[in-house]
């Protein structure tokens, strides 16, 4: 008989500037926060830079892109020699915090709306994925795409150092109303704790809401 220990990781924290973050832990473990006024690394005044849309991922030549996007603020992957490379839920959270501006081949604008539009209609379940990567960067993590089936990010604590450390989470989504698949759930489960990572379920509401449960024990019985 297989089992699986579930408990709940945290709650989605819904702060204001005013407010102040919990540092609460639970088991002595970190636990996801909210940060002030977003990703409390970054400056206040950021530059914009501006992408060109290349199927589903957007590229920036701009050299101070990999300065500011990249190697600051960890966006986007950077082939040498090449542009810096976004991902549909970096653009989209770039374009909301007024750091992206996207262009087509023919050089015309293309807005939030037009983008998420356009990515939703070939990349299932897009929007869910954008929420649950903009509640993460959001609390100040950095977040990188997912390894293998099942796992859609790997997320590193805050203060992780880029190419040294390794990343401490294993994110697999769940929607509210739709099935999970238990093949996959057994395979994630697995793979997390023979990698002794802590796999974490975001389960979004039909509201968008965001919950987080920490899978910490696999038995196989």
């Amino acid at each position: 008989m297989k089992s699986l220990r579930v408990k709940s990781f945290c709650q989605a924290i819904h702060t204001t500037d005013d407010e102040e973050p919990s540092h609460a832990e639970e088991n002595g473990e970190e636990e996801f926060q909210e940060l002030p006024n977003g990703e409390g690394s970054e400056p206040q005044k950021l530059e914009n830079f501006t992408g060109v849309l290349r199927d589903l991922t957007v590229e920036i030549a701009d050299p101070k892109a990999v300065e500011s996007l990249h190697q600051q603020s960890y966006f986007g992957e950077h082939p040498e020699g090449g542009p810096l490379i976004l991902s549909p839920e970096e653009v989209l959270v770039l374009l909301e915090r007024k750091r992206l501006q996207v262009v087509g081949i023919d050089n015309a604008e293309l807005n939030f709306e037009t983008l998420s539009k356009l990515f939703s209609e070939k990349i299932a379940d897009l929007w869910i994925k954008y929420l649950v990567y903009r509640d993460l960067r959001t609390r100040g993590y950095i977040v990188r795409k997912g390894i293998g089936d099942g796992i859609e990010y790997r997320v590193f604590k805050r203060g992780a150092k880029k190419g040294e450390d390794e990343a401490k989470y294993r994110i697999s989504i769940v929607i509210e109303g739709k099935p999970v698949e238990l093949r996959v759930l057994d395979k994630i489960t697995k793979y997390s704790v023979s990698s002794r990572k802590k796999l974490v379920l975001a389960v979004v509401d039909r509201l968008g809401e965001i919950t987080y449960y920490s899978i910490d024990q696999y038995n196989l019985k």
